[in-house]
């Protein structure tokens, strides 16, 4: 799970239906409310994280031994996918950023 920079939304791996769910977390009590419908990813997503910036997030997958970006609309919170997934060694358990992303 992985919240964004403003702390506006929040991204959660569904590993057994291979997707992540988005929610925008109320200021006020922190409950969260669904953004649309869960956003399909590859086999297995394990982990998700959000870069310094809070415009990309990365999903890793151990099934799928690859890693999908998407970019983060910042208004809603949707995530839309970048590219295709990139190839990783067997089994990815997480992925993080550090740094400033140009």
């Amino acid at each position: 799970m992985a919240v964004e920079p403003t702390g506006k939304f929040v991204y959660v791996t569904n590993h057994n239906s291979n997707s992540v769910s988005v929610f925008a977390i109320d200021p006020g009590t922190g409950a969260l409310t669904a953004v649309g419908s869960p956003v399909a990813t590859v086999t297995g997503p394990v982990s998700v994280t959000v870069d310094f910036l809070g415009r990309f997030a990365f999903v890793a997958s151990d099934i799928s031994n690859n890693v999908s970006v998407f970019a983060i609309n910042g208004n809603t919170g949707a995530l839309t996918a970048v590219g295709s997934p990139v190839a990783s060694a067997t089994g990815p358990a997480s992925v993080t950023t550090t740094g400033k992303i140009q």
